[in-house]
């Protein structure tokens, strides 16, 4: 039958009728599937099932036996039909990409930031070979077909970029720079912004050693003592040359006025100077432009600093002076000269006998030798140490030996013009030796020996005094007799006793019983004095006492009920006790409150002014309050109700039924009508 016949293979044809095999290959830009009858068939869609092939389409070459169209790869395209080879698939166009097989144009351009160099298969390709990111230092816009540099004076530190950075300041950057670090401006310039190469060099006056200037302003000044003298240093050029002195953006080595100048006469100028240097002292600079003194100042002469002259100033009197001066020197302590202009020290003369030369640079003598001293030949001071006064003696101005102290005076130091009179507190006898310490005569006990005292008994602390220690100076020094004492005699070194009971001694007693004032007498009223008292005892608050001589609390009196006595030692009661209060005796206050001696006048009651206890408020009344100082300050009984009881602190009760009750009612059932109530009247009643 004729399904037992096979239909011809793919990539064959057969045209003829009984064929026992395939006529031949399907043509070269054709292609042929199962059954085809002719090497070049006519075409059908290319999924058609019912056609036997066709026409190779675009994208796709059909080699001579092809069974299906080969595509193109990735990478390449074909717009050719019924191509016959590979060849005719060519590679993706440059700037463009071709991400898929079969492909009839490219799909589109590179991605910004990319670049295609020819058969990319993606917008952004990695492989360097048909394209690739774009590198640092370099650009890339859409459909780029290469990197572009970088303009001179832009950088670019990123891949990727469709557009370059503006070369910062303190950097320059030539084409294609991808880190601009790796340019810094270097010594002796400066990069603005954009800089492309280093362009700007630092003007004269300045220099910069350091890298990444950015503007002028980043280049140094030239420095004080040195000069800048061209552009684009990296250090100053050199030293301001000798004689000349540079301050700041000096430009030459010796400068103008602006700059710094020539060293001024009286002055010099190393190499190097920033100011001129005054002309060290002793030596003196004539001319200008030195760069060192011009010699040394002549004998007889001294140069301070700053001169301009070998004779600049006289060497005065006192004084000599040699080359090289740079002060007078003066003569020494000792030693005086009259003469000027002196070159050495041999012109000072050695102060005479029995004069002093104190200071240096004297031009004749000072004077006598100084009271306290005697001076031989040649002293230098007026008061040599070697020939002080000894102690015992005084010298005068210009002594030539000391002289004795007399009796009643006495010299304990060294070097004096003068004795002194003995000391108050100490006698001085000189009877014997010359006295130089008073300390050996000290005043005794009992006695006060003032200035100049001659005999040790001379002085005796008078009656009502005493004296417990030696070396007193006067009488105010003698103790007055001590509180609660007397003293009855001159001259004592202790009291005579103590004070009698009922009396007191506060100072200078002269009698057990005195009768002195107010430094010793009888004890006053309000107090009590026991023996040896020196000061009154006051009678305790709550007593008082009237009479004098009293010699112990026992004598004073307790403060009377109704009133109060405040304060201790009083002579009588303060006063009465407040109204609203009651005093029972010894009371310190006039309004107590609980305390043992009274308290504030309680409810129920009322207290006038000088009560002793608490009374009651009256039948009809009570109280709440405390404090009441009348009977009227108690509240009438309540209407309805009645009071019969006195110091009540509340009404008792209501009234009776039948009754009534107004104001101050005292009894609960009143049996005859009144102002503080009644029985209820008839046509009325009262519950």
């Amino acid at each position: 039958a004729s399904s037992d016949c096979q239909l011809c293979d793919a990539g064959y044809y057969c045209n003829s009728l009984a064929a026992t095999s395939h006529n031949g290959t399907c043509a070269a830009g054709y292609w042929c599937r199962n059954g085809a009858v002719t090497p070049t068939p006519p075409g059908s869609p290319l999924n058609a099932v019912d056609e036997d092939g066709g026409p190779c389409p675009a994208g796709s070459y059909c080699l001579e036996g092809s069974s299906e169209p080969t595509p193109c790869p990735m990478g390449m395209f074909s717009a050719a039909a019924a191509a016959t080879s590979a060849s005719t698939c060519q590679a993706c166009t440059a700037g463009m990409y071709c991400p898929h097989s079969g492909a009839t144009a490219p799909a589109g351009t590179c991605s910004p930031g990319w670049y295609c160099s020819g058969g990319a298969i993606s917008a952004t390709p990695t492989d360097n070979s048909t394209g690739g990111i774009c590198p640092t230092g370099y650009t890339c816009s859409g459909s780029a077909i290469s990197p572009v540099p970088c303009t001179a004076g832009t950088y670019n530190n990123l891949t990727g970029q469709t557009s370059c950075t503006t070369c910062p300041s303190g950097y320059y950057c030539p084409e294609a720079t991808a880190d601009y670090r790796a340019h810094p401006c270097p010594m002796g310039y400066y990069c603005p912004q954009a800089s492309a190469t280093p362009t700007f060099m630092c003007p004269l006056g300045s220099y910069r050693n350091t890298t990444g200037g950015q503007a002028a302003g980043d280049c140094f000044t030239c420095p004080p003592g040195h000069y800048c003298g061209d552009v684009g240093l990296t250090a100053p050029s050199g030293l301001c040359a000798g004689g000349w002195y540079c301050v700041q953006n000096a430009t030459a080595v010796q400068p103008g006025s602006n700059e710094g100048g020539r060293c001024p006469t009286g002055s010099y100028c190393p190499a190097g100077s920033s100011i001129a240097t005054l002309c060290t002292a002793g030596y003196y600079c004539d001319q200008p432009g030195l760069d060192a003194p011009t010699d040394a100042c002549d004998p007889g002469y001294y140069c301070t600093i700053g001169s301009s002259n070998a004779q600049s100033a006289s060497c005065p009197a006192g004084s000599y002076c040699p080359g090289g001066s740079a002060n007078p020197t003066a003569c020494p302590a000792g030693t005086y000269s009259s003469t000027a202009l002196a070159t050495a020290n041999s012109t000072c003369l050695s102060c005479p006998a029995g004069s002093y030369c104190a200071i240096t640079g004297m031009t004749a003598l000072s004077g006598s030798c100084t009271q306290g001293y005697y001076c031989p030949d040649g002293q230098s001071s007026p008061t040599p140490s070697s020939y002080q006064c000894p102690a015992g003696y005084y010298c005068v101005a210009g002594a030539s030996a000391p002289t004795k102290c007399s009796s009643g005076t006495y010299q304990g130091n060294t070097g004096r013009s003068a004795c002194v009179s003995c000391p108050a507190g100490y006698y001085c006898d000189n009877s014997g030796a010359a006295v130089t310490a008073p300390s050996s005569f000290p005043c005794p006990v009992g006695y006060y020996c003032p200035a100049s005292t001659q005999l040790a008994n001379q002085y005796p602390c008078p009656v009502g005094t005493y004296g417990n220690a030696s070396v007193l100076q006067n009488s105010s020094q003698c103790q007055p007799c001590v509180a609660g004492a007397y003293c009855a005699t001159s001259g004592l070194s202790a009291p005579s006793g103590l004070c009698n009971p009922g009396y007191y001694c506060v100072r200078s007693a002269q009698s057990p019983s005195p009768s002195q004032g107010t430094d010793a007498n009888v004890c006053p009223a309000g107090s009590f004095c026991a023996g040896g008292t020196s000061s009154p005892q006051p009678c305790p608050t709550g007593f008082y006492s009237s009479a004098t001589g009293l010699w112990n609390s026992s004598g004073c009196q307790a403060c009377p009920a109704g009133q109060y006595c405040s304060s201790s030692g009083l002579t009588a009661p303060t006063g009465q006790c407040l109204g609203g209060y009651y005093c029972n005796g010894t009371a310190t206050t006039g309004n107590p409150v609980q305390m043992t001696y009274g308290s504030i006048c309680p409810a129920g009651s009322y207290c006038a002014t000088g009560s002793y206890q608490p009374a009651p408020c009256p039948l009809g009344s009570f109280s709440t309050a405390t404090g009441l100082s009348a009977s009227t300050a108690c509240t009438p009984c309540t209407p309805g109700s009645y009071c019969d009881a006195t110091g009540l602190t509340a009404p008792v009760g209501n009234c009776s039924a039948g009754y009534y009750c107004t104001n101050a009612s005292a009894t609960r059932s009143p049996s005859t009508a009144t102002a503080t109530g009644g029985p209820c009247v008839a046509g009325s009643y009262c519950p």
